[in-house]
């Protein structure tokens, strides 16, 4: 009995292994694309999961759904152009992926507590 259990553990250990490499390609693939339209659907098919079983593993690892996780990998990129570059509040919408700059206007604030450009202003 001992040895089953063992065997067991050892095969739930690798699969975890491998569900965490799968998704740490796939947070490697967000930080590397964030600005691209790719869907979550896209990721769980990559995968070979279903949306809510990629959705759930991904939260069982990271502690946070695959959303937040590419919302938060934008946040920051938006965040990096708004203090070091002086690209417009509406080109930087674009470069992590908004291509409605209200829009994106209303997701940093959401977010950061400030506007793009008071953001900009005060840092």
């Amino acid at each position: 009995m001992n040895i089953f259990t063992a065997v067991k553990r050892g095969i739930e250990s690798l699969e975890n292994k491998e569900k965490t490499s799968n998704l740490q390609i796939v947070v490697e693939d967000m930080n590397m694309n964030y600005s691209s339209k790719k869907s979550i659907d896209e990721y769980a098919k990559l995968l070979n999961i279903s949306t809510s079983r990629f959705c759930h593993l991904f939260a069982e690892v990271y502690g946070i759904s695959p959303h937040k996780m590419l919302l938060n990998i934008r946040i920051q990129n938006a965040k990096h152009f708004l203090l070091e570059t002086d690209l417009s509040i509406s080109e930087i919408a674009k470069q992590v992926g908004y291509y409605d700059a209200l829009y994106f206007s209303q997701i940093f604030k959401k977010h950061t507590g400030f506007s793009p450009k008071l953001y900009r202003s005060n840092n």
